[in-house]
């Protein structure tokens, strides 16, 4: 019998016994599990859902801290973009006075060759070099003037291209989500999204009202629904109002005490309708706008409208711009959204 059976395997074990067996095994480990989940964690029920609760918030914060660090980012970016247009214009005016200039310089490049403890000058044109005597000293000097705005020319020739470049490389960091707001077809079909939930502050919103005409030309940043800003600071705080539907209006004419002043952006309460106003002073670096500043909130506070209260207020300084971050923390503050 034993021969017959040599070199074959042997038969498989039966299906449902296997079964069986596992069926019995099963309840066995999770009972095992169980007992060392309990010994381990030694939790209620009800502290377990707190602390799943607590790693819920915990990751949704570590979220939203990565999110404002990528809006800070593309905020630093768009900060350093304007400082770089500014300096592309002071350039472009520079060359612009370097070409006037040239047109008044003389024919010819000066060389100064050191012979011994002294100088001699030579001036090298078309016919060659040629020395240049002591009593020409009128000509060499103008040509040392020529000489050095050519070299001038060329550094600034080179910062310009440099800024063009580093414009091409940082001209996408605004988000696209953000450009479509801006496009004039898309920010249409999105408008009723981002509408107030209120009936009557939509309407408030989106009526006509008498806005600031002075200093138009100070109007190049651009703003939600079409508008254009005076700053990226007040484009940080035109697209969070936005984007959490918040009824307001830029720049909208106020009086007070006879004077006519047109806060940077007047607020309605999104559940209250209250107003509310925000003032953004951004060149606390400068004397004079400081003191400006300090007037403008007495002249608030004088008429019942208070810091902390119904009067936002942010600052800013070359060191210290004002971040996405702070504004969104600002938001939450006033109107939980």
């Amino acid at each position: 019998m034993k021969e017959k059976n040599r070199g074959k395997s042997p038969a498989p074990k039966s299906g449902a016994g296997r079964r069986r067996r596992e069926a019995r095994k099963k309840p066995r480990a999770e009972a095992a599990g169980r007992g060392k989940e309990e010994e381990t964690s030694g939790k209620s029920p009800a502290e377990g859902k707190l602390e799943l609760k607590r790693e819920k918030q915990e990751m949704k914060n570590k979220k939203q801290k990565i999110e404002n660090r990528k809006k800070e980012k593309r905020y630093v970016m768009n900060i350093k973009c304007d400082d770089i247009r500014k300096e592309k214009e002071q350039v472009s005016k520079e060359l612009d006075k370097i070409g006037q200039l040239e047109k008044k310089f003389p024919k010819g490049k000066i060389q100064c060759s050191k012979n011994n403890d002294r100088y001699k000058w030579f001036i090298k044109n078309q016919e060659g070099i040629s020395y240049l005597p002591k009593r020409e000293r009128e000509l060499a000097e103008t040509l040392a003037i020529k000489k050095y705005y050519e070299l001038k020319k060329k550094e600034l020739t080179n910062n310009l291209l440099a800024c063009d470049a580093y414009l091409r490389k940082m001209q996408p960091m605004e988000g696209k989500a953000e450009q479509l707001l801006h496009h004039p077809e898309y920010r249409r079909l999105l408008e009723k999204h981002f509408a107030p939930m209120n009936e009557e502050l939509r309407k408030w919103q989106s009526a006509p009202y008498e806005r600031c005409i002075k200093h138009e030309e100070t109007l190049i940043v651009k703003g939600t629904q079409g508008k254009m800003l005076r700053s990226k600071s007040e484009a940080i705080i035109d697209m969070l109002l936005y984007k959490n539907k918040i009824p307001f209006r830029y720049e909208d004419k106020l009086v007070l005490q006879g004077i006519t002043i047109y806060p940077d952006f007047v607020i309605r309460h999104p559940v209250s309708g209250e107003y509310y106003y925000w003032e953004h002073f951004g060149m606390m670096d400068e004397k004079e706008y400081r003191s400006q500043a300090c007037n403008k909130i007495k002249l608030y506070c004088e008429n019942g409208i208070i810091p902390s209260i119904n009067l936002i207020t942010t600052y800013e300084t070359q060191r210290y711009p004002l971040s996405v971050e702070k504004v969104e923390g600002v938001i939450q503050e006033y109107f939980g959204v």
